[in-house]
C-alpha cells in the first residue's frame, strides 16, 4: 500500500509509468541496442527480440540517464495533481537494479512523488502483468485512480482486468496525453 502522506487526499491517486510516459527513453534504448549488438535497431525490432537479449539491452538502457528526455507536459500534470492533494506513484516494470538511475532522473527534474515501485521479483514479468499485479494493493482504498501509460495495449489489458472501478486511463504520447 502507498504510504499516505499528511496533506494528501486519501481518496485520489495518480499512477505514472516511467519509460515513454514521464521520460522518452527511445534514444537510450537504441544506443543500448547498438552497444550490445553492434547494429542499429528500431524500438519495434528491439521489442521483437528474444527475452534474454532484450533484457540485456534494457538493463544497459535503464542505467543510462543521459539520453532520457523529460515529457514536460506529463511531469507538469503530475506535479499539478500533487499540488491538488493526489497521492503520486511511479509504477515501472524496470528491474529494481535500475532504481538509482530512475531516482536520479526523478530528483533531477523535481518530480514530486510519494512512491516508486520497480519489479523486484528477480524474474521477468511482462510490463502489463507487473502493473496489474501491483495496482491492486497500490490502489486499495482509493475512490479515484488516474493511470498514465504510453502503451495502448497496457491500458487495454488493465481495463480488461479492472474495468472502470473509478479508474481513469490516459494514453501518453511525446506531445502530451489524452483520456481514453
Amino acid at each position: 500500500m502507498v504510504k499516505k502522506l499528511s496533506g494528501r487526499d486519501e481518496r485520489r491517486i495518480a499512477i505514472f509509468d516511467f519509460d515513454g510516459t514521464l521520460f522518452d527513453t527511445d534514444l537510450t534504448l537504441m544506443k543500448a541496442a547498438q552497444k550490445a549488438l553492434g547494429r542499429k535497431l528500431s524500438k519495434k525490432e528491439i521489442r521483437a527480440l528474444p527475452h534474454e537479449i532484450k533484457s540485456k539491452i534494457y538493463d544497459l538502457a535503464n542505467n543510462d540517464i543521459a539520453a532520457s528526455t523529460p515529457n514536460k507536459s506529463v511531469i507538469n500534470r503530475m506535479n499539478t495533481l500533487g499540488d491538488r492533494g493526489y497521492a503520486l506513484v511511479i509504477l515501472t516494470a524496470r528491474h529494481k537494479s535500475s532504481e538509482p538511475a530512475t531516482l536520479e532522473l526523478v530528483r533531477m527534474w523535481s518530480i514530486g512523488c510519494d512512491a516508486v515501485y520497480h519489479n523486484s521479483a528477480g524474474v521477468y514479468i511482462p510490463d502489463e502483468e507487473f502493473k496489474a499485479i501491483m495496482l491492486e494493493p497500490i490502489t486499495f482504498g482509493y475512490k479515484s485512480v488516474e493511470i498514465y501509460e504510453d502503451k495502448r495495449e497496457n491500458i487495454d489489458f488493465l481495463r480488461e482486468r479492472f474495468g472502470s472501478r473509478g479508474f481513469r486511463y490516459y494514453l501518453v504520447k511525446k506531445n502530451g496525453f489524452r483520456r481514453v
